[in-house]
Parts: C-alpha cells; structure tokens; sequence
C-alpha cells in the first residue's frame, strides 16, 4: 500500500531526499516532470534517477559539503541534476550564458570543487575549470548518470549506501547583491528550503491536481524553489521548458494544461504584446492563477491579465536570502489590495527606522523579516552580516509600511542592487569590465526606471585625456564580455564623481545627478516626422504612447511587426523608403528621434522617391556579380536586423559574433539566423569569430538564390580580403554557400574548408579544398539519392575526396542546445586537422546507416528507437 499522501500544506520536510521520497511513496505512478517531446517522468521514476545519479556523484568523489557549479540548460534534465547534487552535496547553479571572466569570479567567491555539465557541451566553463584543477563531472544522455569512465577513476571508496542530508546542512549556494555592490554568497540549509516550500504550498493552495509551467531560468532560486521543489512537494506536476517564449506559451496552455504560471512583470508584458500582435482577445484555459514575482507589477497591467486569463493575479515579494518568498497576494476570497505585495506568506515582518526602533502601521521605514526560511548570514562576509542583521532580523533594504491588516506596501530599495526585469545584477561586476578598457579611467554603474523592465542599467563614465570612446562603443564592449542583459542602455560621459568623506560614491544620487529619474525617457515628439513615427508604432504595438527616446523592439516590436510598420509609414510618406533608413528601422534598438532625423536628412517631408542602395567600394568591381533586387535587400535587412547579434557594419546582410575572436572566421549561410547562429555561437565560445549569412528562405525566391549568394561575394571579400576562407552552410544556406565558395574561387581567392550539412551539390565534385559533408542520424529530410554515396567508386568523381560525419538529431534540431555540441564538435575536428577514425568498426556503422537511410521502412523504425528517451 502506498504511503498516506503528506500534507505539503502544514508539514515542513527534513530535506530535499525525504521530500522526494515521501511524495514518490505516496504518488508513485503520478507524473512529476514532463517536456515537450519527451516521456513523462513519474515520481518514483523521478525519485529512483535523482537517487543514482547522487550516488553517482558521491563515487565520482563528491562529499557532502563540496560546493558543485551546475551548468546545464533550462530543461527537465537540469530539474533532476539540481535535485541530485543538491541531496548529494551543496549546488551551486550558474546561467550557461555567462562568459569566461563571470565563470571565473563566481568559481573563486564559492569555492568550486566540482563542475557538472552535460556531455559534449561546449562552454567557457569546461575550459575555466581545466586551468583551475576544478574536477569536471559529465552527464550522461538524460542526466541518468555521470559517465562511467569519469566517476571510476576518481575515487576507489565503497559508495555510501544513501544519500541522506541533515535539515542544517547547506543545500544552495547562490550569489547575490548588496549595499556595497558587490556580490555576497546566501548559503540556504534545506531546512530554509522546505520551510519556504510548504509556505507557498500553503498560500497557493496547490494540489496533486495541480500542473505548474516552468519557463524561468533554472539557476534562480525562483526556479528551483517556486517552479520546482514547490509543485513536487504538493505533489503536482511541472512541465519543464527551454526558457521564456511567448508563443510557447500559448501552445502549451493549449496542448500541457497547466493550471497554474509564474512570471516577472516584463513577462507577462511581452505576453500580452504577442496576444495584441496575435489578435488573441483572451484565453479560456486550464489555468486558476498567474503569479508574478520579482518586481512590482503596475495595476493597469494586473487588471489586464486577469481580464486576460479571467484568473486572479498574484503578486508577491521575496528575495534568495528568504529562500525566496516573504510576502503574497491571497487567492480568492481574500482581499487583494492595489499596490500592496500582500501579507507574510510565513516569516515576521516589522518596520524599523533607522535607529532600530519599530514603527507604527502606516510608517515608512525599512523592512526587517525573520523566520526559518531566512538564511544565517551572508559566507565570508561579516562586515556585511554586521550591516545585514538587527537583534535576529534580517534587513532586507527596501522601504515600505504596513497597514491595519498587515498587507506590505513597498516604497523604494536602499540596496544597489539593478533589478531589470527579474534579473539581479551587481553593478560593481559591470564597472571592473568597463574598468579594463584602456580608454576608460573610472566607471560607475547605476539603475534608472524604465516603463516596461522596472529598472535598467546606466552607466556614468570618465575617459582617460586621450579616450574618445562613443555610446556605442561602451555597449559593444560590454557585449563583448557579459550577458546581453548587462549592457546598460545609457551611457554618460563625466569628467569626474562626486564622492563623500570615505571617498565612496553614492551609487543611488547618480540618476538624479544625471538627469535620469524620469528615464522611462518619456519626451512627446516635437517634430511632424516623430509624430507620424510615433502615430505608426502605437497602433502597430498597441500601447498608449511612444515617445522620442523610445525604440521599437523595447516597447516589444519584432522583425514581422517591424516589416508592418514599414510598409504603413511608405504608405504614409507616399513612397520607398532609402536604404539607409531601412537600416536604422531594422536595427529595433533606434530611437524613434533618431529615425525621424534620418528622414529630415533625406530631405522626407514629402513622397519619396526610390533610391538604389549605396554599396562600400566593391572590392571585385571588375567581375560581374548579380545584384539583389531592392525589394530583396529590403526584406533581408528587415530579418537580419532582429535578434541579439548585430550586423557588421551598417546595412549590412552579415551578422557577427565573437568578432575579436582569434580563430580563422566561418562564414556560414543560415536559414534562420538569429535563432540558428545562437546555438553555433554558444557551441563554439568565444574565441571563434562567427558571420551569420542568410539564405533568403523565407523572404527571397529559390530562383533568386544567386543573387543573394553573389551579393555575399561582395561581402565576404570587405571582411576578410584575401584567403584562405571557410564558407559553411546547411539545407538552403548549403546550396548558397556552395555558389558563394564557387565564386570566391573564380575570383582567385583560397577557400579551404567547406561545410555542407544536410544537402549535397555536383558542384563540390570540382572544390579543391577540404570539405566536411554532415548528416542528420535521425534526419527524415534528406534520403542521400541525388548521388551515388557509399556505393563501390563514391569517391572517383571527387577532385578531393570529403570528410563525411554523422551527427544528433532531426533536420530542424540541429542548432538546438541537446544536438549543436555533436556538431560543433566535428566541425572543430575537421578545422583543426584531426584525422578522421576510419578504422573498420566506422566504416561498417557508416555503410549500415546509409544503408537504413535508403530503405523507408527501416528508417522510419530507425527513427522511432532512436528517439526514445
């Protein structure tokens, strides 16, 4: 007989192990973990691969006060790991996005024994920890394991037989902000944890029934917490995604059921931007609440959701070191107040002044909480323990007052801490990278208010006599070193600080100082052009006003609505727009006044006329090349201006990534762009310069590719003049960069290395350089029949014979993170020489795949095994 069903919401857990124990005892054939594509995991099969893959880690070597770095992508599989090592010993989550430097400072501060990553993934902090002597520990497909060959060789102990943490033992490590800046280490015992779970259990109100969405970031403690040990404590269900996507979202409310989502207010913003952009009026779902977490949501936005979802919204406050939560909205019938962040969820609350004395309802002066879910003190840091904690209550830093029914009213934040849009950010880790460019002598990072993240990132700099750095080339450099979400948005030039008497500057006077309060940067427009920019935007991104300072993609425009909003301004002006201008419009970060000013340039006070585009000098000007069509060009630049990657220079059809990077470069035409050099980019890591070329495959017809692959010619030779090239490409891009290094050749220029994934052209019979063909294992779209490969002779018409690989996943999933780091892999192979194993065993597997892969039936069964997770 199964276990009686715990009461998640009055019974606090000893640990993370007896939680998973006790629910899989009571619910064993109950799904807990499902994703997209994948079978569901139950509880007991959940609780049995979390069991053997701590374990594993405690053969590999792993004890239980070990500080391990978890570096997996947002997914099911990161759930189980995160469970594992935080039952086997102390994890530390960190975001895969973050560079080297990031890897580095938090690997020192936590003190990192271990690194946990999946097999064959490419990261900066694979590389970090081989310098440092950090034991790297790879999963197996799944996260079922560790490999085998990795934990045997560490450690000959016999393994413990259980993995059984005490309720005082550290179970997260996380690294958070304070007063001074800079960051702090929050150790939370799994008694913190479980207190804070069966709280939330308690105020949500949820039920084995329950279904919880999960598109946070694993690595925050709202997503392990909130997202994971919170709907498996009571027993529901949590469907595990890659991330945030507006359009998932809507397909899974659909198709998973959930009855319940948490988000952060810039979120559930770009939710209702894509419902407008969508005409989607209102969702009737399986849903019974939206909670959102993280920074205040304004009322407007509250009262939409819930006519939205036509559920009640909850907002909430918390912080890592209160494990996370302090105060909630209540679910219907009790009340919700506007503005308030609802009463205690479990800890106390009192209001001190600034002498320690406790306020009265009403007043205002700093919270204090205290209460089992509150961690003991900041690691390595008594200074800030002294400044953090009052006679056993913990300062939290921001301002507010209670009222009559002790609901919490949040007035301002004494900490530094930069919350744009859920992301915590240290200003101090922004100012040490502007401090290494050699032009900058001092640099200062603040927060300013921005209407749609709550905050964002300024930064105030001081240029050494001879600097003559721009805005632009701050943000770039930034770029180059930190997440995107770290590039501040506004930069000021200052020749000197105002500093107190201990020669500190006060971080919190610098958006006053600086003109900045109001930098929601809301300016009406002054001009009849930025009147008309601005008539256009609103309508096409549905909000109530735009202002001069405003961009298009801030206020939640993409590439599509981009193209609409094009099209209504030529229809507006009478006329084409010059190219010029396109190129501002595509690149969604310009403000609106800058556009405008672009306009005035052109002398657009009137129809316009259609310009052809202006070219660089044309570096093979003496060879015919075929030239796109204005209204190609148009709709490529359109495309090629969204995403995170900027063009090479302006109105250019060329993405580029890790450009200081000091490997040869590739050039590689891409059907999707932004979505697929993502996965390339973060496979390779930093030191590989990338240039995004784009197939035209969804705005260009097939029988203009030459005009596109010809334009490129003329690109590819501004960048990189003389040879020797490597041109790559996959399905469409293949054919493009086929005709793009057959050119090259015409014109003198080497191309050495070629990469053809999932196609294959004549025309390679004739390249003279090395060439890599790469093939999909479980890829339906290509049936290898347009020549006669692998049969006695394949190799007779090659002038070279190719490189030919196999590699994960279907032909859409490549450039996805489970299957990018196969590819990556062999590519990096075959750049650097390595030879190709061409013992037996290879060859036979070789012929007996390509021999599936001409038999349907046999596929089509080769498809289903391979697939099964």
């Amino acid at each position: 007989m199964p276990d009686q069903p715990p009461n998640s919401h009055s019974q606090v857990f000893e640990s993370i192990p007896q939680m998973l124990e006790k629910v899989s005892n009571a619910y064993p054939e109950k799904t807990a973990l499902d994703e997209e594509g994948r079978p569901s995991l139950s509880y007991q099969e959940l609780h049995q691969r979390v069991g053997s893959l701590s374990l594993d880690l405690r053969r590999a070597g792993v004890q239980k006060e070990d500080r391990v770095a978890v570096v997996v992508p947002n997914g099911r599989d990161m759930a189980v790991v995160m469970l594992a090592v935080c039952s086997a010993s102390v994890a530390a989550p960190l975001n895969p996005a973050y560079q080297e430097s990031e890897f580095a400072d938090y690997f020192k501060e936590i003190r990192v024994s271990f690194l946990v990553l999946p097999h064959g993934m490419t990261s900066p902090a694979r590389a970090l920890a081989e310098k440092l002597g950090v034991r790297v520990l790879e999963l197996t497909k799944d996260a079922i394991s560790i490999l085998s060959s990795v934990s045997a060789s560490l450690t000959d102990q016999s393994p413990p037989s259980g993995v059984s943490p005490a309720r005082d033992d550290l179970a997260l490590i996380l690294l958070t902000s304070g007063s001074t800046g800079r960051s702090k280490k929050v150790p939370l015992t799994h008694r913190n944890l479980c207190v804070s779970v069966r709280d939330i259990c308690r105020v949500l109100e949820l039920t084995p029934n329950d279904r919880c969405l999960c598109m946070w970031e694993q690595f925050h403690i709202g997503g392990l917490v909130d997202l994971l040990l919170v709907p498996l404590a009571s027993g529901g269900s949590v469907i595990c995604t890659k991330g945030f996507d507006a359009e998932k979202f809507f397909e899974l409310v659909n198709s998973e059921k959930p009855t319940w989502y948490q988000g952060v207010p810039a979120t559930v913003h770009e939710l209702m931007a894509y419902a407008r952009k969508q005409g989607i009026t209102g969702v009737e779902s399986c849903l019974r609440l939206v909670r959102v977490t993280a920074s205040a949501l304004s009322p407007k936005l509250m009262e939409e959701l819930e006519h939205f979802f036509h559920v009640p919204v909850i907002t909430t406050f918390g912080m890592t070191e209160a494990s996370p939560l302090i105060t909630t909205n209540l679910l219907p019938p009790h009340v919700r107040k506007p503005g308030s962040t609802g009463p205690s969820c479990g800890p106390e609350i009192a209001i001190m002044d600034e002498d320690g004395r406790t306020l009265e309802t009403g007043e205002v002066g700093e919270v204090l909480i205290r209460g089992e879910n509150i961690m003991s003190g900041y690691e390595d840091a008594p200074e800030a323990n002294l400044r953090s904690f009052r006679d056993g209550w913990f300062r939290t830093g921001d301002i507010g007052c209670l009222d009559e029914d002790g609901y919490l009213f949040l007035r301002g934040r004494i900490k530094e801490t930069i919350n744009r849009g859920g992301e915590k950010i240290t200003p101090q880790e922004i100012d040490d990278v502007l401090l290494t460019h050699p032009e900058i002598a001092e640099a200062i990072c603040f927060h300013i208010p921005h209407r749609v993240l709550g905050e964002d990132i300024a930064a105030a700099i001081v240029l050494h006599r001879s600097g003559s750095m721009s805005e632009k080339d701050v943000r770039d450099y930034v770029a180059t070193h930190m997440v995107e979400f770290k590039v501040p948005r506004k930069v000021v030039f200052v020749e000197g600080f105002e500093r107190n008497v201990s020669g500190k500057v006060n971080r919190s006077t610098l958006a006053e100082i600086y003109g900045l309060l109001d930098a929601s940067d809301y300016e009406p427009p002054s001009s009849p052009m930025e009147t008309t920019l601005a008539e256009i935007w609103k309508r096409e991104l549905s909000v109530e006003k735009v202002g001069r300072n405003d961009s298009f993609s801030e206020l939640g425009g993409d590439s599509l609505s981009s193209m609409r909003m094009i099209v209504e301004l030529e229809k507006r002006l009478g006329g084409r727009l010059p190219m010029e201008v396109l190129g501002l419009i595509s690149i969604g970060a310009t403000p609106l006044h800058e556009v405008a000013t672009a306009l005035e340039k052109e002398g657009i006070v009137q129809p316009v006329q259609i310009t052809k585009p202006s070219h660089s000098p044309d570096p093979v000007s003496r060879i015919p090349l075929r030239e796109l069509s204005e209204e190609d060009r148009r709709a490529m630049l359109v495309v090629m201006g969204s995403g995170t990657f900027s063009t090479w220079k302006p109105l250019s059809l060329v993405k580029v990534a890790n450009r200081q990077g000091s490997r040869r470069p590739i050039f590689w035409v891409f059907n999707s762009p932004h979505a697929e050099m993502k996965g390339l980019v973060e496979a390779f890591g930093a030191d590989q310069p990338i240039f995004g070329l784009y197939s035209g495959s969804t705005t260009v017809d097939p029988e203009r590719l030459p005009d596109v692959s010809d334009h490129y010619v003329q690109e590819i030779l501004e960048i990189q003049p003389e040879g020797p090239l490597i041109i790559a490409g996959n399905c469409r891009g293949a054919r493009a960069a086929v005709r793009i290094a057959t050119r090259l050749r015409e014109f003198g220029r080497e191309v050495s290395h070629m990469c053809i994934l999932e196609m294959f052209d004549r025309a390679l019979y004739d390249f003279e350089g090395k060439q890599l063909l790469l093939f999909g294992k479980q890829s339906s779209e290509f049936r290898y029949r347009d020549f006669n490969f692998m049969r006695p002779g394949w190799k007779l018409p090659f002038r070279n014979p190719p490189r030919v690989e196999w590699i994960e996943g279907r032909h859409a999933r490549f450039f996805t993170p489970e299957n990018v780091g196969s590819m990556a892999e062999k590519l990096k192979a075959f750049l650097g020489g390595e030879p190709e194993d061409l013992s037996p065993v290879t060859r036979l597997r070789t012929h007996l795949r390509i021999l599936i892969h001409r038999i349907p039936p046999a596929f089509n069964l080769y498809v289903r095994l391979t697939s099964r997770n």
